[in-house]
């Protein structure tokens, strides 16, 4: 027995020897929170170039594939945030607190070689983008390492709060009146079930059949026959010809002092007093949204 357990440890040895060898990676040369260099999220926001390639750790608040220094970046007050993903910890919907590393890398650079098919690794792109940058610009942590994750504590901030990017339509914008009778006629087709209808404004049979079955997104309250207070807000990206919105219906009697200020905010879990339709411009015409999802910050 003795006998084999040596022959196996010494097979063992071979191999390892044999691996670095040829070319194993190091796992002191792999990016991660322990061998990082410490920075914060807005030291590299702030001077992307000074940090690039340059394997940083640093500690921020992570949703949707990007990470923020505090609520104030999240909010947009500050532009402290750069672009990550988290893989293999399914969807990670919500907001996570941790420390995170990888080496600090372009968008810009990252789209373009992809789009060149210079990168090929599974796992650093969906839909033909890079994950970690929504967009192809700004800095983002290639192959995002994270550590010490634990969900946040913050909730959504209210009306009146610093930040956001909705403010109420003016009764002047040019656009008000088309927003307000497409998401009128959205909820008249929700209560009837007419998913001929539906699917003219949604674009998406996936999306009509999950709007008239779902019992669990806020949205479903719009199928009860009850007149609610309705409020649009525009996003920041409208114009007097463009349309970016947001339609809102209150669930509660007055949702003056609880209406989203952010459009990430503008979602449809269960747990709003609002239920929200999003409005944009598609060609000569407008497209709705009103999909549960889970951008936002959770309810106080």
């Amino acid at each position: 027995m003795k006998f084999m357990s040596a022959l196996i440890l010494a097979l063992a040895l071979s191999a390892g020897g044999s691996a670095a060898a040829q070319g194993a990676p190091n796992p002191r040369n792999v990016c991660s929170p322990a061998n990082g260099q410490k920075a914060t999220v807005a030291e590299v926001a702030a001077d992307p170039k000074a940090w690039m390639g340059k394997c940083v750790s640093v500690k921020g608040i992570y949703s949707s594939e990007r990470i923020y220094a505090d609520a104030d970046a999240i909010y947009g007050v500050t532009s402290a945030s750069i672009g990550g993903y988290v893989d293999g910890r399914g969807s990670m919907d919500g907001f996570w607190s941790g420390e995170f590393a990888g080496r600090v890398t372009d968008c810009a650079s990252a789209q373009a070689d992809l789009d060149t098919g210079l990168l090929r690794s599974p796992g650093i792109s969906l839909d033909g983008r890079v994950l970690g940058c929504v967009k192809a610009e700004g800095p983002f942590l290639v192959f995002m390492v994270p550590r010490d994750l634990s969900p946040t504590m913050l909730t959504r901030r209210l009306p009146g709060a610093k930040g956001g990017d909705l403010t109420s339509a003016p009764k002047d914008w040019p656009q008000l009146a088309a927003v307000q009778k497409a998401a009128s006629d959205f909820v008249a087709a929700l209560r009837t079930g007419d998913k001929k209808a539906l699917l003219a404004m949604i674009r998406s049979p996936y999306a009509v059949d999950r709007l008239v079955t779902d019992e669990t997104s806020a949205i479903a309250d719009l199928r009860k026959p009850v007149d609610r207070q309705m409020q649009v807000f525009v996003h920041r990206s409208s114009g007097a010809s463009s349309v970016s919105a947001e339609a809102c219906y209150c669930r509660t009697k007055d949702c003056s002092k609880t209406w989203p200020i952010a459009r990430r905010d503008a979602d449809n879990q269960s747990s709003r007093p609002y239920a929200c339709v999003r409005v944009d411009s598609a060609g000569e015409g407008l497209t709705l949204d009103a999909l549960q999802d889970f951008d936002g910050l959770p309810e106080r």
